[in-house]
C-alpha cells in the first residue's frame, strides 16, 4: 500500500513539474523574454519526442499526382523507396530514424566545441564557417560511426562501366540505410543523402546535385553558395571540376538530365525511384524496375536517360514473360 502511494506520488509530482515548466515557458513566450532560446529548447525537446514522418511509403510516392511544394524528410524518402529490395530486408526504419537524430545532436555537440578552431584559423577554411561546418559534419561521421566509402565496390570494375547495373544490385550499397547499420559504409548514392538528411535536421541549407555517373551536395543559400564532394573525404569543389569528372556529358545531355542545378523536392523522388529502378534492374526484377522507373519519368520529364532505361526492361519484361509461358 505505501509502495504505490509512493509511485502515485511520483507520478503525480513529475506531471505537476512538466505542466508547470510548460507554463513557464508559455508565460516567457507571452512576455517576449529571450524567445530565441526558448525556441532552440522547445525544438531540442520536439527531437527528444520525435514524430516519425508518417504518409510516406513507396506505394504513397508512386500515387503521387502533384509533386510536393516542400522538400520532403529525405531521410523518409530514402527508406520508403528501399522497401522491398535485395539487402534491406529486416532493416528497422524507428531505429534509422532515432540514428539520425543521435548523429545530429552529437555533430552539433562538436561542432559547437570547436568553433575555437574556426576563429583561430578562419583562413584555412576559407573565411566561411559553413564550411567549418560540413568539415565537422562529414568527419564526425568518419571517426565517430566509422562512415564511410565501400572501398571494395570503388576498386571493381562496375565503377568504370555506367552500363553496367550490378554496381546497384545490394541495396545497402546505394540507399541511406546501408550508412547506418552494418559496417556502414557506402557510395556516392547514398553518402550524399546521408550527408543531406543530417545537414538538414542541423537546419543547413543543404541541396543534392548530379552530374553524369555521380551525386554531390551542395550548400545552397542566398548568403553563400558551394560544392560538397564526401565520397572521398571533404572537398569543395566548383561546377567546372564535375563537367569533367567522373564523366564529361554532352552538353544536351546537361540540358535534358539537368546536371550542376540544385534538385527540387520531386526530382529528389526521381532519383530515389531512378536509384530503385537500377537495383531492381540489376535483380532482374524488371517488371517491377518498370514501375520505378516510370514514376522517376513522372518528375523528371525532359530525361533522356529514364526512357531508355525504362524501354530496356520494358522488353526484358515482356521477353521473360515470353519465355516462362
Amino acid at each position: 500500500m505505501t509502495k504505490r502511494f509512493s509511485e502515485r506520488k511520483r507520478h503525480f509530482l513529475f506531471g505537476a513539474a512538466v505542466i508547470l515548466s510548460a507554463c513557464g515557458v508559455i508565460a516567457l513566450l507571452l512576455q517576449g523574454q529571450n524567445t530565441t532560446s526558448i525556441k532552440e529548447r522547445i525544438f531540442e525537446i520536439g527531437r527528444s519526442q520525435q514524430v516519425l514522418p508518417s504518409g510516406i511509403t513507396l506505394q504513397s510516392l508512386l500515387e503521387m499526382k502533384v509533386p510536393p511544394s516542400n522538400y520532403l524528410d529525405l531521410a523518409a524518402v530514402s527508406f520508403a523507396c528501399a522497401s522491398g529490395l535485395p539487402g534491406a530486408e529486416g532493416f528497422d526504419e524507428k531505429k534509422g530514424f532515432v540514428a539520425l537524430d543521435k548523429w545530429s545532436r552529437h555533430i552539433k555537440a562538436e561542432t559547437d566545441k570547436r568553433y575555437t578552431k574556426y576563429f583561430a584559423r578562419p583562413a584555412y577554411y576559407d573565411n566561411s564557417v559553413n564550411k567549418f561546418k560540413m568539415i565537422m559534419l562529414i568527419l564526425t561521421l568518419k571517426e565517430d560511426y566509422g562512415v564511410g566509402y565501400n572501398m571494395e565496390l570503388a576498386n571493381s570494375k562496375t565503377m568504370t562501366n555506367l552500363q553496367d547495373p550490378s554496381f546497384f544490385r545490394d541495396s545497402k550499397d546505394v540507399f541511406l540505410h546501408g550508412t547506418l547499420t552494418g559496417d556502414k559504409k557506402g557510395t556516392c548514392s547514398s553518402l550524399p543523402i546521408l550527408i543531406t538528411v543530417l545537414g538538414r535536421r542541423l537546419d543547413y541549407p543543404l541541396r543534392l546535385v548530379t552530374t553524369r555517373g555521380h551525386l554531390y551536395v551542395r550548400w545552397d543559400s542566398p548568403e553563400e553558395r558551394f560544392n560538397i564532394e564526401c565520397s572521398g573525404g571533404v572537398d569543395f569543389y566548383p561546377d567546372e571540376y564535375y563537367k569533367n569528372w567522373p564523366c564529361r556529358p554532352t552538353q544536351a545531355q546537361v540540358k535534358a538530365e539537368r546536371f550542376f542545378v540544385s534538385l527540387i523536392p520531386g526530382e529528389e523522388i526521381a532519383l530515389l525511384m531512378e536509384i530503385r529502378g537500377y537495383c531492381l534492374d540489376a535483380n532482374a526484377r524488371y517488371q517491377e524496375a518498370t514501375t520505378a522507373y516510370g514514376a522517376a519519368m513522372k518528375w523528371r520529364p525532359t530525361s533522356q536517360n529514364l526512357p531508355v532505361l525504362l524501354r530496356r526492361v520494358q522488353l526484358l519484361s515482356g521477353t521473360k514473360q515470353g519465355v516462362a509461358s
